[in-house]
């Protein structure tokens, strides 16, 4: 065997056996959602409560949270920067009420306040800073009320078209990114 292939099947050992020590894993997100609808405003008004079980191997200081409504709140999100790639300009020319957000948020844990706070670059994704460190296989329950203001139905799958209403960003789901970058992505 020459130098080469012998390097190259050390590299090649070595990257299998990095593969084969990684242990796959997902997070678990339980949540009860009361929402009214108010259809003379088009708002949602309610409260949610997330139960969230660490099984990542790393201990979390803070979750992300997909504050979806906020994709619909101006033309500089990056839903409307899709929309506006894409030809559609409906975002960036829309009148306020056309749009829509999410507001009256106030994060608690056990009955306490969380910290939180929207990420630098994307107004729809919340920072929640935990009470306390979050171990592997530990859970906390994070609570909210929370107000939607349901936009036009003319901009995506969030919206309402008179008195039609398509809610259906009500998912929850924990998506493991990159570093500490664990996202649960709702309707909130």
């Amino acid at each position: 065997m020459t130098m080469k292939q012998t390097l190259n099947a050390a590299l090649l050992a070595l990257l299998t056996a990095g593969v084969q020590a990684q242990t796959d894993w997902q997070q678990r997100v339980d949540t009860e959602l009361s929402v009214t609808l108010d259809d003379v405003n088009h708002e949602l008004r309610g409260h949610v409560r997330i139960a969230y079980q660490n099984n990542s191997p790393e201990t979390l200081e803070h979750v992300w949270i997909h504050l979806w409504p906020n994709a619909y709140r101006n033309g500089s999100t990056a839903m409307a920067k899709q929309h506006y790639r894409d030809g559609d300009m409906f975002m960036f020319y829309a009148m306020s009420r056309d749009l829509g957000g999410i507001d009256s948020l106030a994060f608690t844990s056990a009955k306490q306040p969380l910290t939180w706070s929207y990420h630098p670059d994307h107004i729809d994704i919340a920072k929640v800073e935990l009470a306390k460190p979050l171990p592997p296989g530990g859970r906390v329950v994070v609570e909210t009320p929370f107000r939607v203001d349901i936009p036009s139905g003319s901009i995506s799958r969030l919206g309402h078209v008179g008195e039609s209403y398509q809610i259906t960003c009500c998912a929850h789901r924990v998506i493991r990114g990159q570093g500490d970058f664990h996202v649960i992505a709702a309707v909130l």
